[in-house]
């Protein structure tokens, strides 16, 4: 149903009075888009097409819409035009959008069910100059075509880019994803000399050997060096190719200068964190669900950590980090370390360190802990732990006397029930009431 619908509703509405549309149903409705172009000072518009058929059929809902659209032309005040469909566009549709230059944000997304497909009619992004953003996510239809310097189409699922937020771009589903392909997009979606802020890259196949400083594009290069976040999700190698996803976060790494200040890499084919200068700036870390194997040994030059997690890897504690070199260990003494979380691994103590001081936030959760480690009475700051999970651990009366005892600021500690002996919750009675322990 059209938000507009009533008899005679054009005769009552001013000329100057709609600034939003949104319509919808099985067509696109092209009576009422025509005489769209009298609403001098429309700036929204949302289309919602096909709805009610169902399986979608090719071009349900796309009925009128091009010659509807082309008449919009005239309206230079449009400047958003979202689209939601069942079915793909016809080419004509495609076109009649590419004629809308007055637009500063376009979003389409397709909804194809179980089928998620590519839209086969690409737009070059050389035609939507000025565009804020370009596809609405996972899964959204395709409208945009970049083109390495061979000539070859960039194989996107969606890209998002926002300059508001100070310049971020969102890449979702590159396959194969080259060094060149992605300074290509950056670069002709970037004014000349304007910062790339943020960068995430979800569902992506990434081999980025030589990121730094390619020839192909040096402004992509360029603009990567001002990133203060990287978003890495569920991203992996290539295949068929040489390259690793752990080249491919060194390259962009080492593209990257001295502002970075978070990086998140969740759900992806990393076994390390390569070591890169930017690492020194760096104040939140998350890679959880990857695949590392031990503490990145690059950790000991994030002296400006203030939280790290490293959730669901397969972290073990290896006979350096037992002598002393547990990366961690080596932060100086007042890091801003205050957020440590080390759930779902396979660690069987903490090492102590300088870094347990400041410690506000601890999770050593579902690991192969069998006994409390003692570095935990150096935590003396904590305000929150959580232990449970660990099947094998026990807590008796030395441990709620030498380590519990010395949490003066944690209120409650999350155990598995049947970990704490009835002795020690009788101990932590006597000398830690403020923890409340229960067998």
């Amino acid at each position: 149903m059209p938000l507009i619908r009533a008899a005679g509703t054009r005769s009552r509405l001013g000329g100057t009075l709609l600034r939003e549309a949104r319509l919808s149903g099985t067509a696109a409705g092209a009576d009422w888009l025509l005489c769209l172009p009298r609403f001098s000072c429309l700036a929204t518009l949302e289309l919602r097409l096909g709805c009610g058929i169902w399986p979608p059929t090719p071009g349900a809902g796309w009925d009128g819409l091009p010659v509807a659209l082309e008449s919009l032309v005239a309206l230079r005040t449009l400047r958003t035009l979202r689209l939601r469909a069942l079915a793909q566009p016809p080419q004509a549709a495609v076109d009649a959008i590419a004629t809308l230059a007055q637009l500063t944000e376009l979003d389409v997304a397709i909804n194809h069910g179980a089928q998620r497909q590519e839209l086969p009619c690409l737009l070059p992004l050389a035609r939507l100059k000025g565009l804020l953003v370009v596809g609405g996510g996972i899964g959204c239809a395709q409208l945009l075509q970049v083109t390495t310097a061979d000539g070859d189409a960039l194989p996107l699922t969606g890209c998002r880019w926002e300059a508001d937020s100070g310049g971020s771009l969102e890449v979702y589903g590159l396959r194969a994803g080259s060094t060149t392909q992605l300074e290509g997009l950056v670069a002709e979606l970037l004014p000349p000399g304007a910062p790339l802020r943020s960068l995430a890259l979800q569902f992506c196949q990434l081999d980025f050997t030589g990121l730094c400083g390619a020839p192909s594009a040096p402004h992509g290069a360029s603009a990567l060096a001002c990133l203060t976040a990287l978003h890495l999700h569920r991203c992996g190698a290539e295949p068929h190719g040489q390259g690793s996803t752990d080249r491919a976060l060194a390259g962009l790494l080492a593209a990257s200068g001295p502002g970075l200040r978070l990086l998140a890499a969740r759900h992806c084919q990393l076994s390390e964190l390569p070591a890169a200068r930017c690492l020194a700036g760096l104040e939140k870390l998350d890679m959880r669900h990857c695949q590392l194997a031990r503490l990145p040994p690059a950790l000991s030059a994030a002296t400006s950590l203030t939280s790290l997690c490293l959730d669901s890897n397969h972290i073990v504690l290896t006979p350096d980090d037992v002598a002393g070199s547990w990366p961690l260990a080596a932060l100086p003494a007042g890091c801003p370390l205050v957020s440590l979380s080390l759930g779902s691994n396979s660690l069987r103590d903490l090492p102590p360190g300088p870094y347990l001081a400041g410690l506000t936030r601890l999770s050593l959760s579902c690991n192969a802990l069998r006994r409390l480690p003692p570095a935990l009475a150096d935590t003396t700051s904590l305000r929150a732990l959580t232990l449970g999970g660990n099947a094998s651990l026990r807590v008796g009366v030395m441990d709620v006397w030498r380590v519990l005892s010395q949490l003066k600021g944690v209120a409650h500690i999350n155990f598995t029930p049947g970990t704490v002996s009835s002795a020690a919750v009788l101990a932590a009675a006597l000398t830690a009431p403020h923890l409340g322990l229960y067998s």
